[in-house]
C-alpha cells in the first residue's frame, strides 16, 4: 500500500484505504492521522471523513466520530456507498448506534 501511495500521492482512494488498513491493524492514531492527510488533500471527499470517524469510534471519542459521520453523510449526498459500509459490518453499526444513542442523536 505504501508503494502505491508513493506512486500516486494524490490518489484519495489509496490514502483512504491506507487509513482503513491502519485501523484494521489496530493503529487508530495512525489511521486518524492518515485520514486527516486525506481530508487535507480534498476536504469534500466523504470516504475520508467516514474513515476518520471510524478511527474516532475505535478510540471511543464519540463526539468527534459523530461530527465526522455527519460530514461524510452530508458530502455523500444520495450515494448509498457510505451506508453499505456500516450495514456490512455489524460491529461498526452497533458502535455508531451506541454513540448516537449516548449523545441523543437520531
Amino acid at each position: 500500500m505504501r508503494k502505491a501511495e508513493s506512486l500516486d500521492r494524490l490518489s484519495l482512494v489509496i490514502n483512504a484505504n491506507l487509513a482503513e488498513l491502519l485501523l484494521i491493524a489496530h493503529f487508530p492514531d495512525e489511521s486518524i492521522e492518515q485520514s486527516r492527510k486525506t481530508i487535507d488533500m480534498d476536504p469534500a471527499f466523504p470516504a475520508a471523513h467516514n474513515q476518520l470517524a471510524q478511527g474516532y469510534l475505535a478510540k471511543h471519542t464519540y463526539t468527534e466520530a459523530i461530527a465526522e459521520l455527519q460530514k461524510a453523510i452530508q458530502l455523500s449526498g444520495d450515494s448509498p456507498g457510505l451506508y453499505r459500509t456500516h450495514s456490512r459490518n455489524p460491529q461498526r453499526k452497533s458502535c455508531c448506534h451506541r454513540a448516537a444513542t449516548e449523545h441523543h442523536i437520531n
